[in-house]
C-alpha cells in the first residue's frame, strides 16, 4: 500500500461566497454568447496536481459575491508559494467528464403482453391508423512574485510581520505574509487596502501558531479587467496540509458543495474524514429526475457528522481534455475588430465570462448596445453593419488574451497530461461542521470508481395488459423499482384513447361496416348477395333508386 500526504489547501474567501455571470440569448446566435443561463459556480473547487519531485500545484475556482472593488480574498499555505493566474476551464473540462450520470442503458420486456384490438374510423371508413390522416408515435500560467528567502530573511528583521513576496499576478495584487500573530497579519493587510472581517482573526491564528504563511489576493486598481479568475500555487513541500475549513466557515452557505480534484498516478482519499457513498441502487428518483445528486452527497455526509467525503469519480485521466490555445500574439496589430474576433472564434475561443470582460475592456460596444449582442453581431458582421466599439486596443487585447488565456490553457493541459489518475471527491457542509481540516492521502490500494451509472427499464408483460400500458420497472444492480403500475387491458379504452373518440372496437360494429374495415366488401351492389342485413341494405338502395327514376320521369 503506497501512503503518501499531500498538502491540501482550499481558497477560503473572506468574503462571501458565489460569483455568477449570466451571458446573452439562448437562440442559436451564431457568436460567442449565446446562453442566459447562469455560470453554475456554486461551492468551492479545487484542483491539486502532486509532482514525484514533491512539488504541489493547487488551482482553486475563487467564489465571490459583491462590488469587485472591494474583493479580498486570504488563505493558509504551508510554505510560501509562487502566484500565477489559473483559468475556468480546467474546471469546466473535469466537471464534465467525471459528473454522475444516471443512464438507462437497456430497456427490455419480460412476459407476453394481451394483442390489442383493431378499431374502427367511422370517419374515413378505415381501420384506424391506416390511413394518411394518422402516424402513430410511441408513447494558465505568467509567474507571479516566486519566494526570495534571503528578501524575506531582510524583510523579517523590520517588523512583526514578513513578506515573503509582493506584486502583481494578472488582475490582482498578491501578497504572501508570515507572521506569529494574525491580528499582525490583519493589520498590515488593512493598511495595504486589504479588506477583511475581523472576525477572521481567531481561525487565522490557528494557522499562524502551526507556522503557515498567508497568501492574499485583491483586485489591482489598474486592472482593465474586473473579471474575478481563478488561482494557482505552486510550492515544493511534502508536509501534510489541509483544507482550512475552519477560515473557510466565515463566509459558508447551509450545505456548501465543496469539490475537489487530484492529478496523480494512483487514487486519493481523505485521511482523518470518513469515505461515505450514496446507495444510488435503493434511489431510483436518481434516474427518474425525482432526487438530486447534491442532495443525496449532502444526506450522507450528514450522516457522519457533516465530516466526510463521496468519491464521485476514481481512475485513469479521461481521455479528450482539450485545454489549449493557440498564439494571439500576431493579432496585435489587426486593427479590425471584427476581423479580431472572427480569428478568436476560428482559434476556439469560446463565450467565457473571462473573455466577456476583457473585450469590454478592450472593445466597448458602442454605447446604448448590449455587450453580448454586440459581440455576436461583430463575429459574423462588420464595423459598417454592427457599429464601431467606443475604442478598441488591439495591442492591449493581444497581450490580456495571451496572459489570462492561452498561457494559463496551455500550462494546464501540460498539468493534465503528465498525470494518469484523477480522484473526484465531494462533500457538503454547514458552517458549524468546519471545525475539522480534512486530510488527503494516496492510497494505490483502493479500487476505482466509475462516474457512470446504468439502470434497465423492463416492462412486465402479461395477458392483463396491452404492451404500452404495463407496469414498468427500473432495475438498478439486482434491485427492481416499481415506477409505473400499468393500467388493465380494456377494449373500450383502448380504442377510445388510443384511436381517438371517432374511432370504435370492431367487434361492436354492424357487420356490413366490420367487412369494410377488414376488406371483405368489394364495393358491389349486387341484390343476388346473401346476407341480412347487407341484403337488407342493397335492396333498400335499390328502391331508392327505382324512386327516384319514377319522379324524374314524372316531370
Amino acid at each position: 500500500m503506497t501512503r503518501l500526504f499531500l498538502s491540501c489547501l482550499l481558497g477560503a474567501a473572506a468574503l462571501t461566497l458565489g460569483f455568477a455571470l449570466t451571458p446573452s440569448p439562448a437562440e442559436a446566435c451564431g457568436g460567442f454568447f449565446c446562453s442566459r443561463s447562469p455560470v453554475d459556480q456554486s461551492g468551492e473547487a479545487i484542483v491539486y496536481a502532486k509532482e514525484p519531485d514533491g512539488t504541489l500545484t493547487m488551482s482553486v475556482r475563487i467564489q465571490y459575491e459583491g462590488d469587485d472593488d472591494a474583493f479580498a480574498w486570504i488563505l493558509p499555505a504551508p510554505v510560501p508559494p509562487t502566484i500565477s493566474v489559473g483559468t475556468e476551464a480546467i474546471f469546466t473540462a473535469l466537471d464534465q467528464r467525471t459528473r454522475q450520470q444516471f443512464d438507462i442503458s437497456e430497456f427490455r420486456t419480460e412476459g407476453t403482453c394481451r394483442t390489442p384490438p383493431t378499431c374502427y374510423d367511422t370517419m374515413s371508413g378505415e381501420v384506424c391508423g391506416s390511413g394518411d390522416w394518422y402516424a402513430e408515435t410511441d408513447d494558465g500560467y505568467y509567474p507571479g512574485p516566486a519566494f526570495d528567502a534571503a528578501a524575506a530573511a531582510d524583510a523579517s528583521a523590520g517588523g512583526p510581520v514578513t513578506v515573503y513576496s509582493q506584486g502583481p499576478v494578472g488582475p490582482f495584487e498578491t501578497v504572501v505574509l508570515g507572521a506569529t500573530s494574525a491580528a499582525d497579519v490583519l493589520e498590515w493587510l488593512g493598511d495595504n487596502g486589504y479588506d477583511l472581517p475581523a472576525e477572521s482573526e481567531e481561525p487565522l491564528q490557528a494557522y499562524a501558531d502551526a507556522g503557515h504563511v498567508f497568501v492574499a489576493l485583491k483586485l489591482a486598481t489598474s486592472a482593465t479587467s474586473r473579471f474575478i479568475q481563478p488561482i494557482t500555487l505552486t510550492m515544493e513541500t511534502d508536509e501534510v496540509g489541509c483544507l482550512p475549513l475552519r477560515l473557510t466557515r466565515i463566509a459558508a452557505t447551509t450545505d456548501m458543495p465543496i469539490t475537489t480534484y487530484f492529478l496523480g498516478g494512483e487514487r486519493v482519499v481523505p485521511s482523518n474524514y470518513s469515505m461515505v457513498r450514496v446507495d444510488v441502487e435503493n434511489i431510483p428518483g436518481l434516474w427518474t429526475g425525482e432526487r438530486r445528486w447534491s442532495g443525496e452527497v449532502g444526506a450522507v455526509v450528514d450522516t457522519v457528522g457533516g465530516q466526510g467525503f463521496v468519491t464521485e469519480y476514481a481512475g485513469d485521466t479521461p481521455e479528450g481534455i482539450s485545454l489549449t490555445l493557440p498564439s494571439v500574439a500576431d493579432l496585435a496589430t489587426e486593427s479590425d475588430p471584427a476581423r479580431f474576433l472572427m480569428e478568436l472564434q476560428v482559434r476556439g475561443f469560446s463565450g467565457t465570462a473571462s473573455l466577456l470582460a476583457a473585450l469590454e475592456a478592450f472593445m466597448p460596444p458602442p454605447v446604448g448596445q448590449e455587450a453580448q449582442d454586440y459581440y455576436n453581431c461583430l463575429t459574423f458582421g462588420s464595423v459598417a453593419s454592427c457599429g464601431a466599439p467606443t475604442s478598441f486596443d488591439p495591442a492591449g487585447l493581444a497581450a490580456h488574451l495571451q496572459e489570462s488565456e492561452v498561457d494559463p490553457r496551455n500550462a494546464m493541459q501540460a498539468l493534465v497530461d503528465r498525470h494518469t489518475y484523477l480522484t473526484r471527491m465531494t462533500t457538503a457542509m454547514d458552517p458549524d461542521e468546519m471545525t475539522v481540516d480534512p486530510l488527503f492521502m494516496v492510497d494505490g490500494s483502493m479500487p476505482d470508481v466509475s462516474n457512470v451509472h446504468e439502470a434497465a427499464e423492463v416492462r412486465r408483460c402479461s395477458a392483463d395488459y396491452y404492451e404500452n400500458q404495463a407496469p414498468l420497472d427500473l432495475v438498478i444492480g439486482d434491485t427492481a423499482h416499481r415506477t409505473y403500475e400499468g393500467v388493465p387491458a380494456s377494449d373500450r379504452a383502448w380504442c377510445s384513447s388510443r384511436w381517438g373518440s371517432h374511432c370504435a372496437e370492431l367487434a361492436d360494429l354492424p357487420p356490413a361496416a366490420r367487412d369494410r374495415a377488414l376488406g371483405e366488401d368489394d364495393g358491389l351492389c349486387t341484390v343476388g348477395r346473401v346476407g341480412g342485413s347487407r341484403s337488407a341494405g342493397v335492396v333498400g338502395f335499390g328502391l331508392l333508386l327505382a324512386a327516384l327514376v319514377l319522379v324524374r320521369r314524372r316531370r
